[in-house]
């Protein structure tokens, strides 16, 4: 029987290819004669192994022999120098983009402990990294540069599995804590000071977007009330309404659109008068014959309409708000340092998310499509067009309008409605603040990894050591209460050969207080030892986007206008054909131009201090 391992002993290089599984017996074989192998990682990169292969001068490929995957294990040994086990001490992929020589009588390739599909085991461990880690108005979240860069690391890739870890450093969890003491080479320490910890970081967080605002506006109902006590719209000049009058679809003036329109002739009124009769003039008539004196009666029908006219109208603003807030270390003392983080939200659009309406397609009930920055329902299966103005309305049975799509957001700017008067009250403009938070919190708690402590140790004493560990350690080259100090790996490096097998380790140490405060309407923490805050939402009343809309309509030369100039013409013995060319009935209708502006509003929010985690006391 063999006793506990105490020691290491022979290191084996499998070639392989993805296909195959590590098994600690049947791959204790050496493909080819190495030495020198070195394994080290740094936090958020790929472990990377370099190891020596014998070569009689041939290229990378026929050394391989086309097996681009390694797999390195290492048998462990009892005091009896008796095998215990076989371990796998790294997985990795050749990398040979860099320069090799090949002449020489050996030749070290590099390998990476990565997958093909290393970007989407990636994304699929962050996307569990909720707000305020990573903002989706602050960037591309399937880069982790874009996400929360004070977070050191946000995956490591395990050596032996290449898979991706979150960093012990979110959520506060994860790694190993190892408690090494005394067991390094003394003389090997190095406590290196990186300058001091900041004491404030400002941050400025700019919100633009486009506020819209739509309106739809019936001015065929406005025309009827004009005319109400005369009946409703009636006319001597049917005609020039019919010729002016716009189609679905037209284009209005101020930037609005004729979204339904009709003018359809009515029955007469009961009790009114249809045909007017005036007593014209014989001189003054066209049909004039010489000699005539007897005045000629002239007759004119008065129509009556019923008009349906409806503009619709989008108004954009183009829209700026600003938010400053500074973030205190209160564990440094009386640290002067600070650091400016600005983050600029350019991307800002309502969560809906449909496809551009387009002509000639055939929607189904329930489509939903985006048409002037807005999003709509489609109401009933149909075929569109050449606008969604045009499809949206038609005739229906007894004179009603039936319609085919539905406005469902009225804003399409990150508000949801014109009515919403800053970004930064709303619940995203809200965790855009807690993200901003979070950046200065982690700038705070990287900074405070102001001292770099590297160690040397038996590598058999950490063979599983990762960058998601936590070391404590004892030295007397440690300036601190008891030479004591707790650090996070931020990374090592393994170097096996015939006489050695060591590892040495960089940890990143912290100073702080220990004390964690923080009282305010919102709080955002790290796990149990990182960095709280809380502040107070700002309150700030922005105006919205300017009002649109129909000012004013006027109905010129109405029937009874007309009849009251056609009387007095014939009293003055004038034509009345001229003159009722003269007074031809017109509607005027004046709207609100849909423009816009721009607006710049700033907040201000105040943040209470931040207090940092304990980790190497300082006399």
């Amino acid at each position: 029987m063999s006793g506990a391992p105490v020691s290491l002993g022979r290191i084996y290089a499998k070639l392989c290819d993805e296909t195959h599984d590590w098994n600690a017996e049947a791959d204790r074989v050496d493909d080819l004669p190495h030495f020198g192998i070195t394994i080290s990682e740094e936090e958020g990169e790929f472990p990377v192994l370099e190891v020596a292969f014998e070569n009689t001068g041939v290229g990378v490929d026929a050394l391989v022999g086309g097996r681009e995957r390694i797999l390195l294990s290492v048998d462990r040994l009892d005091a009896d120098l008796v095998r215990v086990d076989t371990i796998l001490l790294y997985d990795g992929v050749l990398d040979d983009t860099g320069d090799v020589e090949l002449g020489s009588e050996d030749v070290t390739l590099r390998y990476e402990a990565r997958r093909a599909n290393w970007q989407a085991l990636r994304d699929a461990v962050l996307v569990g990294v909720a707000l305020p880690f990573a903002d989706p108005c602050a960037g591309d979240l399937s880069d982790p540069v874009e996400r929360l860069d004070g977070i050191p690391a946000l995956v490591c890739w395990d050596r032996t599995t290449r898979q991706p870890i979150l960093s012990s450093a979110v959520n506060g969890g994860g790694g190993v804590d190892r408690n090494i003491g005394r067991n390094h080479r003394q003389g090997a320490c190095r406590v290196i000071r990186n300058g001091r910890p900041l004491g404030r970081v400002d941050v400025v967080i700019s919100a633009e977007w486009t506020q819209r605002q739509i309106g739809e506006f019936d001015v065929g109902a406005m025309i009827e009330d004009a005319t109400a006590e005369q009946g409703g719209l009636s006319t001597l000049t049917p005609d020039v309404i019919a010729d002016r009058w716009p189609e679905d679809g037209d284009d209005f003036s101020g930037g609005y659109a004729v979204s339904e329109s009709r003018l359809a002739s009515v029955s007469v009124p009961q009790g009114a008068q249809e045909l007017v009769q005036f007593e014209q003039a014989a001189a003054a008539a066209r049909t004039f014959r010489p000699g005539a004196t007897q005045p000629q009666p002239v007759q004119i029908r008065r129509h009556w309409l019923a008009p349906t006219l409806k503009l619709a109208a989008t108004s954009e603003t183009k829209r700026r708000e600003e938010v400053r807030f500074s973030v205190y270390n209160g564990g440094q003392g009386a640290s002067t340092d600070s650091e400016t983080v600005e983050i600029n939200l350019d991307r800002l659009a309502f969560d809906a998310a449909a496809p551009e309406w387009q002509p000639n397609v055939r929607y189904g009930q329930g489509a939903v499509v985006s048409f002037a920055g807005f999003i709509w329902r489609s109401l009933e299966p149909h075929d569109s067009g050449e606008s969604l103005w045009i499809d949206r309305a038609y005739d229906g049975e007894n004179g009603t309008t039936l319609y085919r799509w539905e406005l469902v957001v009225l804003d399409g700017s990150p508000l949801g409605s014109p009515m919403a008067a800053s970004f930064f009250n709303t619940e995203r403009g809200r965790q855009s603040i807690d993200h901003g938070i979070a950046v200065a919190l982690q700038r705070l708690a990287y900074s405070q990894r102001s001292y770099t402590i590297d160690i040397e140790v038996d590598a058999f004493a950490v063979l599983d050591i990762s960058c998601r560990d936590t070391v404590r350690l004892v030295s007397d080259r440690i300036p601190g209460v008891g030479g004591e100090a707790v650090g996070k790996v931020r990374g090592y490096t393994f170097r096996f050969s015939v006489s050695e097998a060591t590892c040495i380790i960089s940890l990143a140490v912290s100073t702080g207080s220990g004390v964690a405060g923080g009282t305010g309407e919102r709080t955002i923490a790290f796990g149990p030892n990182w960095s709280r805050a809380g502040y107070a939402a700002p309150v700030y009343n922005a105006p919205f986007a300017p009002g649109i809309g129909v000012s004013k309509v006027e109905i010129i030369n109405t029937a009874d206008e007309q009849i009251a100039a056609l009387q007095q013409a014939a009293t003055a013995g004038q034509d009345l054909s001229k003159v009722i060319d003269d007074v031809r009935t017109e509607i005027r209708v004046s709207v609100l131009p849909a423009g816009g502006g721009e607006t710049l509003a700033p907040i201000m929010v105040n943040v209470t201090p931040y207090q940092g985690f304990k980790g190497i006391a300082l006399r």
